[in-house]
């Protein structure tokens, strides 16, 4: 005879396990959002949904806690029950028997089950409450491929750049305009700040930050290309630098530099990673 608690039970630590994990994942999603640091893993415009639903999983894995806690005190007092009339009635002594046998047999897999369920929750409670969030890394950037058109530019600014106020200008907005062609931005003083990405092209690097749609998975480089011969000597691939100079018609440099339009820099500098890395 199988012991008719031992589903109960079986089924009451893996409701406790699931509110726990719940619990740790809604915790960890509503500290990155009070910091100001979900927008490392998603689009801003996530970030309220991702709250609300943060708020309403924790009130679930409360309910879920104190359904099982109820479930339960109403077992061990049926079980209690159970024993008294299995005192009153001798003939059941067989199966008193087997009701033990079948639960002291049970018993080994249910702790293993138990421990491997622990050990689950606190892996998830270390990775997403313990270790600190990051961006994407190096490598990772330098793995995927840069965009020059497509949805991943977004719009180029609307307004006439002649006379226009760009100190706000972000990468992506200045490659959205440089994709138009020379006509669109040369003679245009340029500042911006990202990563140095390496293509291969001569005298030619790419300053270039990752744009996210919707979550990291999904980051895509953008970025404009910078002429400055013997580059390599001074800069590293994938190091943050700040970039000030002008875009030029590229068909009156060399020929490495292979492209309709340029920034000629005046000023090159290595500055450390930004706080918000992406550009959205």
């Amino acid at each position: 005879m199988s012991d008719p608690g031992t589903g109960t039970r079986s089924d009451a630590r893996l409701l406790w396990s699931g509110a726990a994990l719940l619990t740790v994942l809604c915790v960890a999603t509503l500290g990155l959002a009070a910091t100001g640091r979900l927008t490392l893993y998603i689009h801003p415009r996530y970030v309220t949904l991702s709250v609300v639903t943060g708020v309403v999983g924790l009130l679930l894995a409360t309910l879920g806690l104190v359904v099982v806690a109820c479930e339960r005190q109403d077992h061990e007092h049926g079980h209690d029950q159970h024993k008294h009339d299995q005192h009153e009635h001798d003939q059941h002594e067989h199966d008193d028997q087997a009701y033990a046998s079948a639960a002291t047999a049970a018993r080994p897999a249910e702790r293993l089950q138990s421990v491997g369920r622990a050990a689950l929750v606190a892996v998830v409670a270390v990775v997403v409450l313990v270790v600190p969030p990051t961006t994407l890394s190096a490598a990772l950037r330098s793995d995927r491929r840069l965009v020059t058109t497509g949805r991943a530019l977004g719009d180029a600014p609307a307004e006439p750049l002649v006379g226009a106020d760009t100190s706000s200008y972000t990468v992506r907005d200045w490659a959205a305009l440089a994709q138009q062609g020379p006509d669109a931005v040369a003679g245009q003083p340029v500042s911006v700040v990202g990563y140095v990405l390496d293509r291969g092209e001569g005298d030619v690097f790419w300053v270039a930050r990752l744009t996210v749609s919707c979550c990291a998975v999904d980051a895509q480089p953008v970025g404009v290309a910078v002429h400055r011969p013997g580059w390599r000597r001074e800069l590293e691939t994938d190091a943050w630098v700040s970039v000030r100079g002008t875009f030029v018609d590229a068909g009156d440099l060399p020929a490495s530099a292979q492209h309709s339009v340029v920034v000629e820099p005046t000023e090159v500098t290595t500055v450390p990673e930004p706080k918000d890395p992406y550009v959205f």
